[in-house]
């Protein structure tokens, strides 16, 4: 799993929410092979499409579920777009030739409505989908913060608060999210989750610390469902808008196309057919706006499904969707 985790950052604002968060979105999109190891997704970007009535002034985000909607309209960016500055005061998405990654889904699992749902089986059952969502992905968590008893886990100890801390963190609301890669046993036979912390990589294990387990201290985390549309990609940079949707089963590696703008026709052409970074494309639809037409304008008749991949493809669920307009 380490290749697909980010590297450790050192927090500086409150906003080890969005770090946790991007991390995760991140690990999936490079284990569906949609990201490359190498790259990383923008954490600056999600603060920044963030409604600033969610955000307090130091950073900290009022609830998770805020960045769902952010996440799922506008997604984010590679880092390199829009790199990671800490600033709370900008609004508003990068520019619309980036490439942007989307959630299809996310869905915040809380304590306390397991707690309610299932009685006494509440946090077994809390954990169980835990463990289970592990063997996808990281998962950006929330644990109680009780500063005198975290603090020990800069030097590898586990982080075991007492109940009296623990009482005084949440009714105070004092919280840290972090991302959840694992879970083990120490020498000791203390159960513990792993989590890669913010604190930059000499805090720790390098950057990861243990967090005591089965005492309630993971109080939410996040599920998310990647996005089958989030992987447009610049097809040959040119005069022309593309817009660009992909088969919900990537691994048949076949993208729909749509070539809107001056010059359409001949792009469809050349598009036409061909193998493009590994995606077998197939021209649905072409719309030549003229030279003189607002460039900006959009297309929206790009179909639900292509004829000729149904026929190819029998059998498979192959639902596709319209992604947006790209000024390449």
């Amino acid at each position: 799993m380490s290749r697909i985790i980010g590297r450790c950052l050192f927090q500086e604002a409150e906003v080890c929410w969005a770090i946790a968060l991007i991390r995760q979105f991140e690990a999936l999109s490079k284990i569906d092979k949609s990201l490359d190891l190498d790259q990383a997704l923008s954490i600056q970007e999600l603060i920044n499409n963030i409604p600033k009535q969610f955000i307090e002034d130091d950073g900290t985000l009022l609830d998770m579920v805020h960045a769902k909607d952010p996440l799922w309209t506008y997604g984010t960016v590679l880092e390199h777009v829009c790199p990671l500055t800490y600033a709370l005061n900008i609004t508003g998405s990068s520019p619309e030739p980036a490439v942007r990654y989307m959630i299809n889904e996310m869905t915040i699992h809380y304590l306390d409505t397991y707690m309610d749902d299932y009685k006494d089986f509440g946090e077994v059952c809390f954990e169980e989908t835990i463990e289970r969502l592990l063997t996808i992905s990281p998962l950006a968590a929330r644990i109680p913060m009780c500063w005198s008893s975290y603090k020990s886990t800069e030097n590898g100890q586990i982080y075991d608060p007492t109940p009296d801390e623990i009482a005084e963190a949440n009714e105070n609301g004092y919280g840290h999210h972090m991302l959840l890669t694992g879970y083990g046993i120490d020498e000791n036979n203390i159960p513990y989750w792993e989590f890669q912390d913010t604190k930059g990589d000499t805090w720790g294990d390098e950057g990861f610390v243990r967090v005591r387990r089965q005492v309630n201290l993971v109080t939410e985390f996040v599920e998310i469902e990647a996005s089958p549309f989030h992987r447009p990609m610049c097809i040959d940079p040119g005069r022309a808008l593309v817009a660009v949707a992909y088969l919900s089963r990537q691994e048949y590696r076949k993208a729909l196309v749509t070539v809107v703008g001056e010059g359409a026709a001949e792009k469809a052409r050349e598009l036409s057919g061909c193998d493009v970074k590994g995606w077998d494309i197939t021209v649905v639809g072409v719309t030549d706006l003229g030279a003189k037409r607002n460039r900006s304008s959009s297309c929206r008749s790009l179909p639900m499904k292509s004829k000729a991949l149904d026929e190819e493809d029998k059998g498979v669920e192959s639902s596709t969707k319209f992604f947006g307009v790209f000024n390449l």
